[in-house]
């Protein structure tokens, strides 16, 4: 009767679960129905003709196409802003593999400020690293780790304590917990940043802090939009990772899914 009551409670979880998701995103048809998407992506594009030739790709069609996603998808990128390291703790090291673990607190002149929780490998020399976001918080993605801030904005369904394990059972623990003693243990060193600390997760909150990063009388399609942003938290964490003597400045990489990997 135990096991039978739990696998009704764990059903139900389901059930509600995937009713959450259902609500988020759109009902897409398995069946593609209508006509094509237009223009076909060799074809003209506003003004500019047919695409014949590599030169005309590289040189013209993916530059108007890139101007088109800023336009209409992503926004304009923010211009660089010095980023200064302002303050490092140091953690207790949960992991077999790591050297360091560590939390910086990360100030850009423009205002901002964000934190990174940077893990280090044991190795001989400067590590390469991964720079991840996440949608919770550095401290929602070691949840054990002591000493780690948790931000102030971070959506109400992150505070869940039933959410998480129904995720991980349904997508895998990797979804939320990078698989980090695997990574530490082929010699990459983890840097984690929550973007939304610059530019919240939300369509009303977004408004001020997109506004910041936007040059004063910028027309409304040539505004900083929020996965623009986020994208430039990214390349603003390779800044403040790249000054760290232990820390291989050519060896950086970003690693994300979902919004976090447009």
């Amino acid at each position: 009767m135990i096991w039978l009551g739990l696998g009704v409670l764990l059903f139900a979880g389901l059930v509600s679960l995937v009713g959450c998701i259902s609500v988020k995103l759109p009902d897409v048809p398995a069946k593609l129905a209508g006509q094509a998407a237009s223009p076909p992506v060799l074809a003209s594009f506003g003004t500019d003709p047919a695409v014949k030739t590599l030169d005309d790709w590289q040189t013209r069609r993916v530059p108007l196409l890139q101007a088109a996603f800023a336009r209409t998808m992503y926004g304009q990128f923010p211009q660089p802003q010095t980023v200064t390291v302002t303050a490092r703790e140091t953690l207790k090291i949960p992991f077999k593999a790591a050297s360091a673990v560590e939390q910086w607190r990360v100030s850009l002149s423009g205002g901002a400020k964000f934190n990174l929780l940077v893990v280090l490998p044991k190795r001989d020399g400067p590590a390469p690293m991964l720079i991840l976001q996440n949608f919770c918080g550095n401290a929602a993605v070691y949840p054990k780790l002591q000493g780690v801030d948790t931000p102030t904005n971070a959506p109400k369904e992150c505070g869940s304590s039933w959410a998480r394990p129904l995720i991980e059972a349904i997508f895998g623990d990797a979804l939320i917990t990078p698989p980090t003693e695997a990574i530490l243990s082929r010699g990459y060193g983890l840097a984690m940043v929550y973007a939304a600390e610059v530019i919240p997760d939300s369509s009303e909150r977004a408004e001020t802090a997109l506004a910041s990063l936007t040059p004063e009388g910028t027309p409304a399609d040539q505004r900083t939009g929020a996965i623009a942003a986020w994208a430039w938290v990214y390349l603003r964490s390779l800044d403040a990772l790249a000054s760290d003597p232990r820390i291989a400045p050519d060896q950086i990489t970003l690693w994300g899914h979902s919004r976090n990997g447009k």
